[in-house]
């Protein structure tokens, strides 16, 4: 599903490309993988400026203010959440869910003959409600947890991956490969050590 988003300032609202939920969710969770606080932050941004509702420009505004402990917070409660709902990973990770904190409006706007209903409140709020409506857009079966042993980020798939870079994909296969290989030298040992007994 394409939600549409104009490119123009209409009022109190700022309209914007067109983007699917599933390529917003993939870049957020992608950024949201790293250990850097500016590639959060553009996380959070993407999710106001692109996710499915539109919001009120004075929350972009106060974005630029929003303190960096804020946004780590925040990711840290999406990706417990993200973790608790993703397929391979349901009954090990318990998180008691993601909610809002304060109240939000939801008015009416009308431009040019349309109307739309824009929303106003937290930033914080605003940011969840974004990604529940696009996770829910998505679908939870999309949602998945990387099988590298030392990573088990939760990321988007659309394709059956099991994980979620290539750099945990290629890893993964290494380890496989030198197990493989640790496996059949110990075979061929066993059977060297056989037949210097049969002798």
């Amino acid at each position: 599903m394409t939600i549409r988003h104009e490119t123009r300032k209409i009022g109190k609202t700022v309209r914007h490309r067109r983007i699917e939920p599933f390529t917003l969710l993939e870049g957020v969770l992608g950024a949201f993988s790293t250990n850097s606080i500016p590639r959060y932050r553009t996380a959070v941004t993407s999710l106001l400026r692109e996710g499915p509702l539109l919001v009120d420009v004075f929350v972009y505004h106060a974005l630029d203010n929003w303190p960096d402990e804020a946004i780590v917070r925040l990711r840290a409660e999406f990706v417990a959440l993200f973790q608790s709902v993703a397929k391979d990973d349901r009954a090990s990770v318990k998180s008691d869910g993601i909610g809002t904190a304060s109240a939000m409006t939801f008015k009416p706007q009308s431009t040019r003959g349309a109307a739309a209903v824009l929303a106003a409140g937290q930033i914080r709020d605003i940011v969840v409600l974004q990604a529940v409506i696009a996770l829910h857009l998505v679908g939870l079966k999309n949602l998945r947890t990387c099988k590298a042993g030392d990573c088990r980020l939760p990321f988007i798939t659309r394709w059956g991956k099991e994980h979620c870079s290539v750099r945990c994909q290629k890893r993964t296969e290494r380890r496989r490969n030198r197990e493989a290989a640790r496996k059949q030298e110990r075979r061929r040992l066993e059977r060297e050590q056989r037949r210097r007994r049969g002798r």
